[in-house]
């Protein structure tokens, strides 16, 4: 992403209290923000204006973007957790609630910065045990 383009969030998130919250956030930082209460309507507006996100920002992981990274492999995404990030795909950087609004910036700052789908900043990794299944590996990101 050129460093002169205003880089441009969707923020995924079905509480609209929470929603508001993120995008006044990532506004004051300069970002443009396009809101989706839902899985479906963010894939409707990701298919509109493809060219014009730069990164997602996902509370929860809502099933219909399942599909849509699929067909996107190269999507930057940030999930945004309550529970520790259990709840992504192993490798994709989580921002844990309660989070500072300086974390959020550096966290999306970071991702853009980076090569497609994955963090700038080295991420720490942490071992998640899955019951009968071994060991499963997450990246969660702590600012």
């Amino acid at each position: 992403m050129p460093l002169d383009k205003t880089a441009t969030v969707m923020v995924i998130e079905r509480e609209p209290a929470v929603r508001q919250l993120v995008k006044e956030i990532l506004q004051r930082a300069g970002f443009s923000v396009i809101q989706a209460r839902n899985g479906e309507s963010a894939v409707r507006l990701y298919e509109q204006r493809r060219g014009e996100i730069d990164l997602l920002v996902i509370d929860g992981q809502p099933p219909e973007l399942k599909e849509l990274s699929k067909r996107y492999p190269g999507m930057k995404m940030l999930g945004l957790s309550g529970v520790g990030g259990s709840e992504f795909p192993a490798g994709m950087p989580v921002l844990c609630k309660p989070f500072a609004p300086e974390a959020l910036v550096e966290a999306v700052r970071s991702l853009l910065k980076s090569k497609a789908g994955s963090g700038g900043r080295k991420p720490r990794e942490e071992k998640i045990q899955k019951k009968g299944d071994g060991e499963e590996t997450r990246t969660r990101l702590d600012y």
